[in-house]
């Protein structure tokens, strides 16, 4: 069930109530921990990733596939 909608009680609504925050603020040595933490994964991304997954073989079968492909696949929508 989604928000409700607001309640008309005939009254102007009272906006000096201070407002409560959802979640702490982080402190200074928290920020700066998440930073290093967030340029540490940003030095690693793709680090550990296998260049060799794909052989010779299968590059060029995949470059075949991508020379033919758009050929035939607009031979089997117009139905020839």
């Amino acid at each position: 069930m989604g928000p409700s909608a607001p309640a008309n009680t005939g009254q102007y609504p009272n906006l000096n109530i201070p407002r409560r925050s959802a979640a702490e603020q982080l402190g200074s040595s928290e920020a700066k921990r998440a930073e290093r933490d967030l340029k540490s994964a940003a030095r690693d991304q793709g680090k550990d990733l296998d260049r060799s997954t794909v052989g010779k073989k299968d590059m060029d079968e995949l470059r075949k596939l991508g020379a033919t492909h758009g050929a035939d696949a607009l031979k089997e929508i117009e139905g020839e």
